[in-house]
Parts: structure tokens; sequence; C-alpha cells
């Protein structure tokens, strides 16, 4: 419940970094102090907000889930200790933004990990003993997440040293800016809520709790991959917004054509393996769950179909990105958020009227990557940059689709002449098709600058190992 105190930040600690990496682009550091400014000042605004709200909703946490009387005082403690925490880390988030404008994501990744594990030793620890509390839970958290938030915030002021905080900076136009890039930013959040969890819902109001893992053990599965395939796209506002500044669009077409074609790479390869092995493996992970036949073949049918659209779809969250970067992002927040609701209804219908079972849902799934992925996005991004479709096709979608159908023609030979499906057999033919789409990638997706780097790089790393 206290993350939704997070929608007072309406997705402007993100949308820092694009106006940071402009400014700094053109040496404008005096347009840079007033970015900060008014962010501090949005951001104050925002704790006040979410500490007001903590205190007006903690007292009426326990009628509002019908938590017993006995607990009414630690329940009452525990949402204000987190409230408390959200309102003391919000001034503190325009760090994040700041780390990300020098493109420094390893960093915040990293700082995130450490934290989060020493935060799991440490509650690990004091419950093995058996002193553990739910208080003292919530003090955990709320110390690792300011202390978490204040190391960002520190890293960022590094590398901004001669940002300081300007009551006379304050600008109306770019709190304007700010909370118009961050509330679409936050639209596109919710969207992404509607394409995760609203089809969930929809299968549990059709067919009730019993059918939804049918649907939702293929979703987690994507969800599950989906920060890996997109992390590539989503880092490229700062380079983005810097070349767009400069009028580099040669530059924003190369960076959209190989983010695009790169992020496709890994999902092609990501549904191949789906295909000959996603069944296997989906059965050797929920052997003992209980499942039937007919279970396994729909969970199985969902996959495929979720994971197709998905790979066709997702890797253009580059374009999306770029759009963003570039004052094109309400476009792309509304086509996105459009299109996830179009695909709830459709597979609502499906499923309810069509009789098509929990793979309605799948559908509907598919339908928001088609819309957004296939339709949508590239056509905004062949608009802003002067692109022909056909050349763009052929540019990010041609080598990753043949290398993807090599690989899938080497597993298909193999399951006709080694049709065993043992847990070694499916590793050993596995390992072949991660080989196979390994050394195709480097010569058939890879440019030749990419082949020249990694080459130079393992000459360096041979070296450097015989020395």
């Amino acid at each position: 419940f206290i993350g939704i105190f997070f929608l007072f930040d309406l997705g402007v600690a993100n949308t820092i970094s694009r106006f940071f990496a402009r400014n700094t682009s053109v040496g404008n550091n005096r347009e840079n102090v007033k970015v900060y400014s008014s962010a501090m000042v949005f951001f104050c605004v925002a704790s006040v907000l979410s500490l007001i709200a903590t205190l007006v909703l903690a007292p009426l946490v326990p009628g509002i889930f019908d938590i017993p009387d006995k607990y009414y005082t630690i329940a009452v403690l525990l949402f204000g200790v987190n409230g408390l925490a959200v309102a003391v880390t919000f001034p503190l988030r325009a760090g994040r933004g700041l780390v990300q404008s020098q493109n420094r994501y390893d960093f915040i990744s990293i700082s995130s990990t450490v934290f989060q594990i020493a935060r799991f030793v440490l509650l690990v620890a004091v419950f093995a003993t058996g002193n553990g509390t739910l208080l003292f839970l919530a003090a955990v958290t709320f110390v690792s997440t300011v202390l978490l938030e204040a190391f960002l915030f520190a890293k960022g002021r590094r590398f901004y040293p001669e940002i300081s905080f300007n009551r006379r900076a304050i600008s109306r136009k770019n709190i304007r800016e700010l909370i118009s890039l961050g509330g679409s930013a936050l639209l596109q959040t919710f969207s992404a809520v509607v394409l995760r969890r609203f089809h969930i819902f929809a299968v549990t109001m059709v067919f009730g709790v019993g059918l939804t893992p049918l649907y939702s053990i293929p979703n987690t599965l994507i969800l599950t991959i989906m920060p890996v395939v997109n992390r590539l796209g989503a880092t490229f506002t700062p380079l983005a917004s810097a070349m767009h500044t400069k009028g580099d669009f040669e530059s924003l077409k190369h960076l959209n054509i190989l983010g695009v074609r790169y992020s496709l790479f890994m999902c092609l390869s990501f549904f191949v393996f789906v295909v000959f092995f996603g069944e296997n493996l989906v059965r050797l992970w929920l052997g003992k769950a209980g499942f039937s036949e007919d279970d396994f073949l729909w969970i199985n049918k969902c996959l495929q179909i979720m994971t197709f659209a998905f790979a066709l779809g997702s890797p253009q969250l580059a374009s999306r990105t770029i759009l963003a970067a570039t004052g094109k992002h309400w476009p792309t927040a509304l086509g996105f958020f459009v299109s996830a609701l179009t695909g709830v209804a459709l597979g609502y219908i499906l499923m309810k009227f069509y009789g098509l079972g929990v793979t309605g849902a799948a559908l509907g799934f598919a339908m928001t990557y088609v819309l957004t992925g296939m339709a949508i996005y590239p056509y905004l991004i062949c608009q802003f940059l002067g692109m022909s479709p056909v050349r763009y096709f052929l540019d990010c979608y041609a080598s990753p689709l043949v290398v993807s159908a090599i690989a899938g023609g080497v597993v298909y030979v193999l399951n006709f002449l080694i049709p065993e499906s043992s847990l070694c057999f499916v590793m050993a033919k596995a390992a072949i098709l991660v080989l196979v789409l390994l050394v195709a990638g480097f010569y058939f997706v890879l440019t030749r600058d990419h082949r020249g780097y990694f080459n130079n790089l393992l000459q360096v790393r041979t070296t450097q190992g015989k020395s």
C-alpha cells in the first residue's frame, strides 16, 4: 500500500537524466542549476504530500485491511515507518537522475544489489536468533532504503560538483517540463501494470482462481526475462537526449537501429529456446505441482504465443526510449496505454465469448506487443528520423531473423536425430543451441566495429593471460 505513495514522484526522478544530458552536451550549466533547483522543490512538495498521507491514513490502516484490534498499534507503527521512509527519500531521488545522465546504470544496479544483499543477510541473521520483529524489519528497510538513496545522491553530486540548490533559479518552465515528461513516464508505468497484471485479473474473473496459474506461470517467465532483454534500450535516454540537442540525427538513427537489432537478437534467441525446450523445462520445474497433461499443454501454448509476440515487439523499447528522450513522450505513452487496454479487452472477449480458454488472455497480451512493437513505435520512429520503413526493417530485423532461423533449424535436426528428452540430452542440445546463436550472432548480427571491439578485447585478455 505504501508503494502507492511513490506516485507522488510523477516519474520526475527518472526524467532528470534527459535534461542534464541535454544541457551538459552543450555546456549549459546554468540550465542544469535551474533543472536541479526546480526538481528539488518538486520533490520537497512530494515529500510533504506523502508525509501528510501517512499521518492521515496510518490510523485507518487496521480498518482498511481488517486487522485485529490486538495488532492495531504495530500496524499503525509499521505504516508510519514505511511512509516516513518514502517521504525522506523523495528529495534524495534526484541523485538517481544525476547518475543516469552519466550513463552509470552499472553503478545504480551494483549499489542496489549490494544494499539488498546486506539487508537480506542482516534480517536472516537476526530472525534466526529469534529476536526479529516486524518493527525491526520496518526499521531495517527504512535505514537501508534511505542509505541507498543517499549513497546514489552523493555519487550524483560528485558528477556535478558545480550544481547546487538556488532558490532564484527555480523555473516554472522547468517544473512544467519535468512534470510533463514524468507524467508520460507514469502513464507508461501504469500501462505496464495493465499489461502484466490485468490479464491475470481477467482470467480469474472468467474462469476463477483455479485456472489462473495456467496463464500466470508463462506470464511470470516473460516478466523474469523482460529486464534482461529490455535493459539495452532502457539506457538510451541520456545518449539520445545529447544527440538530439546537437542535431546529430545520423547518430540517433544508428543508435536506434543497433538497439532494436541487438535486442531483437536476444529476444528471438529466447523464443527459439522456448519453442524447442520450453515444455521440457516447464515439466521439470512443475512436475510435482499436480498439473495434468492438459494443463501442461495450455501452459506451453500460452508461453509460445506470448514469447513470440514479446520477441518481435519488445525490441522497440529502444525506439520508445529515444522518442521519449527527444520530446515525443506523450505519443509513445498514449500509444502504449491504448494498446495495453485494447489487449486486455481483447483477451477478456476471447475468453468470455469465443471459448479460447486461457489462450485468449495470451492473445490479448500478444496484441499489445503487436500494436506497439510492430506498428506504433516503428511508425513514429521512422517518421521522426525520416527513415524508409522497408530499409528500417532490413537493417533491424533481417539478420536476427536469419540467425534465429539457422539456430532453430539446427535444433530441429538434432531433435529429429536424437528425440531423447531426458534432462541430460535437453541440456546438451540447449548448449549446442546457445553455441550456434553466439557464433552466428557474432558474424551476422554484430556490426564490423563491434566485432573488432570484441576481437581486440579478446587479444588484450590473451596477452595479459600470457604475461
